[in-house]
């Protein structure tokens, strides 16, 4: 089960009737952390870093440019170890095992700065940039899309096509650009590119993907209908359910994930024009599906609920985070 922030929103949230059960309280535990104050103005990592089962934080300091991972011992203290000094603060981290040694890796991107991948040898790192093509990466994931076994990396692009690069299995990383017709309807320059989600929301078996957008250069209720700023849902095909059974469509299936994703925000009630920076995806009420939360910047937080078939249903106002 993954905590989300989704998931603490919803818990914290007054009179929802998700908190129905009790209302969950925090300690602060900021002293557990080395190093403060500390300023870190983007992204983060969580993810067990040294194999010894407790989650460790990874993060870049917003003005040394010093790349760290907080090391949690089992009595919940921290120590941090410095890994290198960065040119450009990272926007994105992501953390996964990319080579199959059963040891955590270290991804960052940022501004045109390429893909930095600390392979972890267990004793330490060793680092390889991938230099083609350079985006202004947002957000990022790794996630296994073409179904070999083997995580690939997702980077969001602020200004262009979002940008898809193929694990060769050995942990290195080759640029694809025909998996997912991620273009925009009607045609425009396909920025505003934030956040990606990559979810099973139909229940079929296969991860599908969620771009949350927001452009500056569509501001304002005028620009509501500019693509630019309009989230994005590409539904994968390699397996539909079909009169409530599973069919793994075989036509479609091979290790070339072309022509398996279709665009269908619109038909699954999710696309979203309120200048979104955030989405994510989790179980609110234990029916068995992923509801969403979306975070936007023109308009209210919004929570939407899965019928289980992948189509959802706005209870913003009922959940009670209006207003978050």
């Amino acid at each position: 089960m993954r905590l989300s922030l989704f998931a603490l929103i919803l818990c914290l949230a007054a009179g929802s009737p998700f908190g129905a059960h009790g209302q969950i309280a925090f300690t602060n535990a900021t002293d557990k952390l080395p190093g403060r104050p500390f300023v870190g103005f983007l992204s983060k990592g969580i993810a067990d870093v040294n194999g010894d089962g407790l989650d460790d934080i990874v993060r870049t300091h917003s003005r040394s440019k010093e790349l760290s991972v907080l090391f949690q011992s089992p009595q919940g203290d921290f120590s941090s170890t410095l890994l290198s000094t960065l040119k450009i603060e990272p926007i994105a981290t992501v953390v996964g095992d990319v080579d199959k040694n059963h040891q955590n890796d270290i991804l960052t991107a940022g501004f045109f700065d390429g893909v930095t991948i600390r392979y972890n040898q267990g004793a330490g790192f060793v680092a390889d940039t991938i230099r083609s093509p350079k985006i202004w990466m947002q957000g990022a994931n790794l996630a296994d899309i073409d179904n070999d076994g083997w995580l690939d990396f997702f980077g969001c692009n602020d200004v262009g096509l979002n940008q898809i690069w193929k694990n060769d299995r050995t942990g290195k990383f080759l640029p694809v650009t025909s998996w997912i017709d991620m273009r925009t309807v009607p045609t425009s320059d396909n920025s505003g590119n934030y956040g990606s989600v990559w979810s099973d929301i139909d229940n079929d078996g296969d991860l599908d993907l969620y771009l949350a957008k927001c452009s500056m250069y569509a501001m304002g209720a005028a620009n509501a209908a500019d693509p630019r700023r309009i989230n994005q849902l590409f539904v994968n095909h390699t397996y539909d359910r079909v009169n409530g059974q599973l069919i793994k469509n075989n036509a479609n299936f091979s290790l070339d994930p072309t022509n398996w994703f279709s665009e269908a925000a619109a038909s699954a009630n999710v696309k979203i024009s309120g200048q979104s920076w955030t989405a994510d995806f989790a179980d609110i009420d234990n029916d068995g599906d992923q509801d969403l939360l979306v975070t936007n910047h023109e308009s209210p937080t919004m929570l939407l609920e899965n019928d289980g078939t992948g189509h959802f249903t706005d209870i913003t106002t009922q959940s009670g985070i209006m207003g978050w």
